[in-house]
């Protein structure tokens, strides 16, 4: 078994070079896949270019949050913000994360 293994491993390393190629490519379709199912599970949606900087979330959800509280059965409450030149700065504090009481 082993002089077999052996014998394809350097049978094979002449190709070392397309093989990594082929890995890295391999990789970065299972990022993208795995970004898409991740979309898909929390209904997310494509963001819109907009010709100035504008960032407008209706319905939003922290990522994480919203998994972790669909796995403990627990609702997350959403919100809507808009960040545009007028209105750039968003701060965030209290013990607030989503979680109704």
């Amino acid at each position: 078994m082993y002089r077999i293994l052996r014998t394809l491993t350097a049978s094979l390393a002449g190709h070392h070079a397309l093989l990594s190629g082929y890995h890295d490519i391999l990789g970065i379709y299972d990022f993208i896949r795995a970004k898409a199912r991740l979309a898909l599970d929390m209904g997310g949606n494509f963001p819109m270019l907009m010709p100035h900087p504008q960032v407008h979330l209706v319905d939003a959800y922290h990522p994480l949050l919203l998994l972790y509280n669909q796995k403990q059965g627990k609702p997350t409450i959403p919100t809507n913000m808009t960040l545009d030149r007028d209105n750039h700065i968003l701060v965030i504090s209290g013990p607030n994360a989503g979680v109704r009481p």
